[in-house]
């Protein structure tokens, strides 16, 4: 019976070890090693609420693995960094930057062909850093931050305060296609940057924004005044626009030099206003050449008052005197036959090319005289700024150009309203003004007409009314 109790007890004993083996699992090694005590195991409670984990931060690096742990061939998971360890270093890289930015952001990076580029890549980065102004020796292709260049800078007025002070060579600014975002005007002045006013600048728009590359694409656009002063070398101001500015007694544009020459290419002064009559819009100041080539200074609008500007006309045999050529917002001026703005005007009967003359007074061109209660077009020009202004030098598609300020026509005294005042459709540059002879008006074979616009009279030629 003892026997038999001790068999049980033993059995027992045997059991519950068992069982306890089942429950608490001894880990063992292949190399019949023991593993880490199981203190070394970091573990959270299934209870305990958790956070998501923050999305990686590629600038930011995972802690290595622990000597101990790589020791004994443990496969770990990092547990949720701290604070502390997620500190992302300050000066990141642009790319890392980039990187960062979430994908919902409305970000498009285009390369050199316009092409999208995928906005955490290399090459997006680059774009974003080398795409805005950057100064660089002459001769010198756009490299920002390279052989000799300046890195790029936000705006003009960034580049010019923080390079200005640094340069002593001639050189370039490079400036890419589309708008400069500028807060305020733009001033490079000679007198703060007293070495390197002594320099030959050239401002070049048009740049692709890829470094290394000088093609010269579709104009760089300022919407603020810019102004080159108190320079003593060449000046060159290439594919810029300026555009839609408003000013009062500043120029749109002002380049002056002491001792250099002014050069102005495929560059646009458009759709501006100058409130004041103490400038001129567009200022050039020179004692060598001033050269304006394949430029247009289109739809600006002046002041009511007469004011003027220096003007060098230049070609292939050198430079003219220069000359002080008084400026206007409106200038009517009525063609005539003899090309002196008096006696028969240049006025036709509408809708024909027969002028309003007594008959076979004008040799070589079909005439008659104006019959009361018709129509009459006037061929003119200097009626200001219209509107739907085609391209420069195109032709005038239609009859939509018509002028902003009201058009009076004086005959013999008399105003009169007028029934049409713009460009000529199918002309270029013409302007023309159609109105209806009323019944009472005077006949004659040279009966008075003029033209009034914006407080300014044009000169007074002679038609013929029946």
């Amino acid at each position: 019976m003892l026997k038999t109790m001790k068999t049980l007890t033993l059995c027992s004993m045997i059991v519950v070890m068992l069982l306890l083996q089942l429950v608490s699992p001894t880990p063992a090694r292949a190399d019949g090693g023991t593993p880490p005590p199981a203190t070394d195991v970091v573990s959270t409670s299934p209870d305990t609420d958790q956070q998501e984990p923050a999305a990686p931060t590629p600038a930011a690096s995972l802690e290595p693995a622990t000597e101990t742990a790589q020791e004994n061939n443990l496969v770990t998971t990092s547990p949720v960094q701290t604070t502390a360890q997620t500190e992302v270093d300050l000066e990141t890289s642009l790319f890392e930057a980039a990187q960062a930015i979430a994908d919902d952001t409305n970000v498009v990076v285009l390369d050199e062909e316009g092409e999208a580029l995928p906005l955490a890549s290399q090459e997006a980065a680059e774009v974003i850093a080398n795409s805005d102004p950057v100064w660089c020796p002459a001769g010198q292709v756009p490299t920002p931050g390279a052989n000799g260049c300046t890195t790029s800078y936000a705006t003009l007025t960034d580049l010019v305060a923080n390079e200005g002070g640094n340069i002593a060579e001639d050189g370039t600014i490079w400036m890419t296609s589309g708008l400069i975002p500028e807060a305020g005007n733009v001033t490079i002045n000679g007198s703060t940057y007293t070495t390197w006013s002594n320099y030959a600048l050239t401002l070049q728009g048009g740049w692709s924004g890829a470094s290394g590359d000088q093609n010269i694409g579709s104009n760089t656009v300022f919407s603020v005044p810019i102004a080159v002063i108190n320079w003593n070398n060449n000046i060159f101001v290439n594919n810029i626009n300026i555009e839609n500015v408003v000013t009062s007694g500043v120029d749109w544009l002002e380049v002056q030099t002491n001792s250099g020459d002014i050069t102005i290419s495929h560059s646009n002064i458009s759709n501006n206003t100058n409130m004041s009559a103490l400038t001129a819009g567009v200022s050039l100041y020179t004692t060598g050449n001033a050269t304006i080539e394949d430029s247009n200074f289109d739809n600006n609008i002046g002041s009511n008052d007469t004011y003027a500007a220096n003007l060098t006309i230049t070609n292939a045999n050198g430079s003219s005197i220069t000359s002080s050529v008084p400026l206007t917002a409106f200038a009517p001026a009525i063609f005539s036959v003899n090309q002196q703005g008096t006696g028969q005007g240049i006025v036709t009967l509408a809708n024909s090319s027969m002028l309003a003359a007594p008959p076979e007074s004008v040799p070589g061109a079909a005439s008659q005289p104006a019959v009361k209660g018709n129509f009459i077009t006037i061929y003119c020009t200097g009626l200001g700024a219209v509107n739907n202004p085609p391209a420069s030098g195109a032709v005038t598609p239609d009859s939509s150009s018509t002028v902003k300020s009201a058009v009076t026509v004086l005959l013999n005294g008399a105003s009169l309203p007028a029934a049409f005042a713009g460009l000529s459709p199918g002309s270029v540059g013409l302007f023309q003004v159609d109105v209806q002879i009323p019944d009472d008006a005077a006949s004659g074979n040279a009966v008075s007409l003029a033209l009034s616009v914006g407080g300014a009279i044009s000169n007074t030629v002679a038609i013929a009314i029946q």
